[in-house]
């Protein structure tokens, strides 16, 4: 599937429903209008916890429906990096490179500040390295390269991040061909164009998903187990406002269909939501489209901390807040929540700008435009034009020189000290960037919901993002764990829920 076009997808679709077995006829049987169908497994959402859960449970031999809003596969992957995070992979075993589920585990614990499930995050820890030489059995391939640590989060004590061939879209592409598979056999259906509005209950458990197609047309989905792996609210501003204000005008590189609508359902149907008030802002972006509120992975300005010597970064209230120098991802996220709406601006002088890569991809671009680049001849004028008060940038420019000429940062000890005196001057107008929620649908480690008394509720289960990836990360962001977690969690949901309908223990 990797590419399709609205018209190829649905004629795909209907043809893989229409030849389909047990899984097939129900879901064309709802298509048509019908109040209810026996799928043994219903899964919300296909991105990745959703495709290995769908993929899982054929496999199991269970019929799967997998209803989704969008009319193509993907979910918040089609826009996402590769990497996943393993100890005891293939390629760490070919470098010789030394690890254990248990360091995985220390690892991970340390940089989420002890704030994981730790039942949850033993599973992902555990589960990884096996996870991933089943994705290599599907056709997904790492780069060979790998393992590596990544600079892009806070360093794991080991290299165990691999990065899959083509990011988020190359396991796309591999499990879309899979899912192919299964649909031409009649084990899965996929119901597109369609979205999950309430969950069903009858005495006490979840029994199947009232959905609307794309003309609003309501019916219901019946199932014996529901799984719900339909994404986090990211791109749902009034939640990030009701559940994180101090990130209310931060950026989104969130699907646009990540709007919450698993917590929403879960919760009305008794399920518990946990992590609510955690969403740590990775730094940082520019708003690319202008007016948007969003960026792009090509938008983001962390590589400046490696990339770019001499800038400081101030808040909207003209003053700085921490080393900029400091190789820490995780300190710069932690700095982000400390002040006014996460909002960041890279200050620096033409004498830096001559000397060092540019700081952000299409740098003349943006300048031109001027929406994310502000330029003056003077550092009072460039204030204004940031939106910070003009009096304390330049005592806060004239502070950090005074540092520079006594070779000592009194504020936060950076070292590398650079003058910023040589007009003109330049502002890049950034802020933090929410990539995934970390608030969401409390499981157990059957990957059950619970409810406020810690039971589980019947035939419902949470996999992936839906989960809230603090239930795994804690209070903080670590490599590979976004794509890692969701295709672990997504196949052990399924493997659960199929134990669950045959009657059986998992």
């Amino acid at each position: 599937m990797s590419r399709v076009t609205r018209r190829d997808f649905l004629a795909h679709t209907a043809a893989g429903l229409a030849g389909a077995g047990l899984a097939g006829r129900a879901a064309l049987a709802a298509a048509q209008g019908a109040s209810r169908s026996d799928a043994d497994v219903i899964v919300v959402g296909a991105g990745l916890a959703g495709l290995a859960a769908a993929i899982t449970a054929a496999d199991a031999g269970a019929s799967v429906v997998i209803v989704d809003k969008h009319y193509r596969i993907g979910g918040s992957a089609m826009g996402a990096g590769g990497s996943f995070s393993a100890a005891g992979s293939r390629l760490q075993r070919e470098k010789k490179i030394e690890d254990s589920p248990e360091r995985h585990f220390e690892d991970a614990n340390r940089i989420g500040k002890g704030r994981a499930d730790p039942a949850l995050l033993r599973i992902y820890t555990e589960q990884a390295a096996p996870t991933q030489q089943w994705l290599e059995s599907l056709g997904i391939e790492f780069d060979p390269k790998g393992p590596r640590l990544a600079p892009e989060h806070e360093l794991y004590t080991i290299a165990r991040t691999c990065d899959a061939r083509g990011g988020g879209p190359g396991y796309i592409m591999a499990l879309g061909r899979q899912l192919d598979h299964r649909i031409a056999g009649g084990k899965v259906a996929l119901t597109a164009e369609t979205e999950a509005r309430r969950l069903v209950t009858r005495g006490g458990r979840v029994t199947g998903v009232l959905v609307a197609d794309d003309t609003g047309r309501e019916r219901v989905l019946g199932g014996k187990t529901v799984i719900l792996a339909c994404g986090g609210y990211g791109s749902n501003a009034a939640m990030v406002r009701r559940y994180n204000p101090s990130l209310a005008s931060a950026l989104r590189i969130t699907s646009k269909y990540a709007t919450g609508d698993g917590l929403r359902m879960a919760e009305a149907a008794g399920a518990t939501l946990v992590n609510m008030d955690l969403l740590p802002p990775y730094f940082a972006g520019v708003e690319n489209p202008p007016g948007s509120r969003r960026t792009l992975m090509i938008s983001l300005i962390s590589g400046i901390v490696p990339n770019f010597k001499g800038d400081i970064w101030v808040s909207k209230l003209g003053t700085r807040f921490m080393n900029e120098d400091s190789p820490s991802p995780d300190e710069r996220e932690r700095a982000l929540r400390t002040i006014p709406d996460a909002a960041v601006f890279a200050v620096f002088d033409d004498a830096q700008l001559k000397a060092n890569k540019p700081p952000l991809f299409a740098f003349d671009e943006h300048l031109k435009a001027g929406h994310t680049i502000k330029q003056s001849n003077a550092i009072g004028d460039l204030a204004p034009q940031i939106g910070v008060p003009p009096g304390q940038l330049t005592r806060t420019i004239d502070t950090y020189n005074g540092f520079v000429d006594a070779g000592r940062d009194q504020d936060f000890g950076r070292k590398d000290l650079v003058r910023i005196h040589v007009p003109p001057f330049y502002a890049i107008v950034a802020s933090g960037v929410i990539f995934m929620t970390m608030g969401g649908v409390k499981t157990n480690a059957r990957l059950q919901a619970l409810d406020a008394q810690g039971k589980a509720i019947a035939g419902l289960y949470a996999a992936g993002e839906v989960q809230g990836a603090a239930q795994w990360m804690g209070d903080g962001l670590m490599s590979g764990a976004g794509n890692g977690a969701a295709l672990v969690f997504g196949r052990l949901a399924a493997q659960d829920a199929v134990q669950a309908v045959r009657g059986g223990k998992a």
